[in-house]
């Protein structure tokens, strides 16, 4: 399987390892048939060389690793020379070695996990994930804290389903760092953002708050969307959820994106009560301001649920769920 061309460091390391290679080629041919032996070929020349020739320490560990993982990505369709995790592998990988080094396996597989998700979101931003971590790469001190504020950085690259795990963890990164995964040069409150999922990460405590079509979520599966019927929306203890009449979903939403994950069934406790209310005519009042927002298309709408500055509705006319916000504009 292995060929052997002009010698460098990578070269030399297939030389020396080829039977191992060969052995574990064989093994995953024999459970993906369809893994074909020219395409891997390339995909290690093209892309796993110039990062294993990239690292000056003990490079024979990042290269077992990189192959381990090509193979089980070739297993799951996922090699091809093209795509947002071969361009991550080409593009981030080599310009961290000394990162790659010290944790050839976790790192990797870190980055091929993160735009994966980010390739597949309806919301996801694989190549701007990625110039985010270039720039995060030479302001953190180890793989730990790197993919710390990578998690952040994916987050507002556009996995909403993220948000509370990105909080979370962007309470014990270095402020600089959570700058920069959130994209902005100011001064980041944490606990606004918590309060407000549409809130811009850059806004200050002096802008005024203001009704908004935030974001519309969902579509007719014939179309690629999600749900087959119109659906209707409810949310319970602060989350949202949707449901076809047939499938359920959790619903993740926010001012970086979207995430709709399958659920058993529609829970069964109480909806919230929110400030946000949907009246005659598809006006939305906020209750506690009465600032009010005209929305026509809302009119004769089939469900609509409230949760803290977040209006939620459904209409007969679309397969799509709409969210109004009180937000900083």
């Amino acid at each position: 399987m292995v060929e052997v061309e002009a010698l460098n460091q990578f070269h030399t390391i297939l030389a020396a390892r080829r039977e191992r290679y060969n052995q574990q080629f064989r093994l995953a041919r024999h459970h993906t048939r369809a893994l074909d032996p020219q395409e891997f070929l390339t995909h290690l020349r093209d892309v796993i060389g110039p990062i294993v020739d990239a690292v000056h320490h003990d490079p024979e560990p990042v290269c077992d690793a990189l192959v381990e993982l090509s193979l089980a990505l070739a297993a799951r369709g996922r090699l091809g020379s093209s795509g947002a995790v071969a361009d991550g592998l080409r593009r981030f990988l080599p310009s961290v070695p000394g990162l790659v080094a010290a944790e050839p396996r976790r790192l990797p597989v870190a980055v091929v996990n993160a735009l994966h998700h980010l390739d597949v979101s309806p919301t996801g931003d694989p190549g701007g994930w990625l110039d985010t971590m270039h720039e995060l790469s030479q302001h953190t001190a180890n793989v730990s804290e790197l993919l710390d504020a990578g998690a952040v950085a994916a987050w507002r690259r556009g996995l909403a389903q993220l948000r509370s795990s990105a909080l979370r963890t962007a309470r014990r990164l270095p402020v600089p760092l959570v700058r920069l995964a959130l994209g902005t040069s100011s001064t980041v409150d944490l606990e606004r953002l918590a309060e407000d999922p549409w809130l811009d990460p850059g806004s200050t405590g002096r802008d005024s708050a203001v009704l908004l079509l935030a974001r519309r979520v969902g579509g007719f599966r014939g179309f690629g969307g999600t749900f087959r019927r119109p659906p209707t929306v409810s949310t319970s203890d602060g989350r949202w959820y949707a449901t076809d009449g047939e499938d359920a979903w959790r619903v993740y939403a926010d001012r970086f994106g979207v995430s709709l994950g399958r659920v058993a069934a529609m829970p069964d406790e109480p909806g919230d009560v929110g400030p946000l209310v949907l009246k005659a005519g598809g006006v939305v009042t906020d209750t506690s301001t009465g600032a009010a927002l005209e929305l026509p298309e809302l009119a004769g709408a089939t469900s609509w649920a409230s949760a803290g500055g977040t209006l939620a509705a459904t209409t007969p006319w679309t397969h799509g769920i709409l969210f109004v916000a009180r937000t900083v504009g």
